[in-house]
C-alpha cells in the first residue's frame, strides 16, 4: 500500500501526533477519482411499514410481510451490519435498536439500467 508515517507537531497545544499517508489507494477510496450518480433500474417495491421497524416506512406492497422471515432477535442470526434490517419496516433505530434508524428499502430488481447520466452509457428519465 505504500504506507509512510509523518509526525505533525502542533506548536500551540505542544501535541505531537503521527499521521500514517497511504499511497496507490483504490480509487473508490479517493473520492476526488470517484464517480457516484446513483442506481437507476426497473424493479419490484417490497417495502412495508411494520410496527417493529421505522415510524417513516412505507407500505407499498401488502403480499408480502418479510417480518415473517426475520430473526430480529438474532437467535439464529450473528450479526448483521450497521443497518441492520431494511426490510420488514426497516431498522428503527435508538433507542429500539442498537443499529442506525432507516426506513424499509426492500426491492427486487428486475432490470438495472446504471444511470440516468447518458455521458456514463444510462438513460435519462425521459427515455
Amino acid at each position: 500500500l505504500g504506507v509512510t508515517q509523518k509526525i505533525v507537531n502542533n506548536k500551540r497545544n505542544k501535541i505531537r501526533t503521527l499521521e500514517l499517508v497511504f499511497k496507490n489507494m483504490p480509487p473508490k477510496l479517493q473520492p476526488d477519482d470517484s464517480k457516484v450518480d446513483g442506481l437507476a433500474f426497473i424493479g419490484l417495491a417490497l417495502s412495508r411499514y411494520s410496527d417493529e421497524g421505522h415510524p417513516n416506512s412505507k407500505t407499498l406492497q401488502t403480499a408480502f410481510d418479510l417480518n415473517d422471515i426475520l430473526d430480529r432477535d438474532y437467535e439464529f442470526l450473528d450479526a448483521t451490519n450497521d443497518d441492520g434490517w431494511l426490510v420488514g419496516g426497516g431498522e428503527p433505530g435508538p433507542p429500539r435498536s442498537y443499529k442506525l434508524g432507516k426506513e424499509d428499502s426492500a426491492h427486487a430488481e428486475i432490470m438495472r439500467i446504471g444511470t440516468y447520466d447518458p455521458k456514463w452509457g444510462g438513460v435519462t428519465e425521459e427515455e
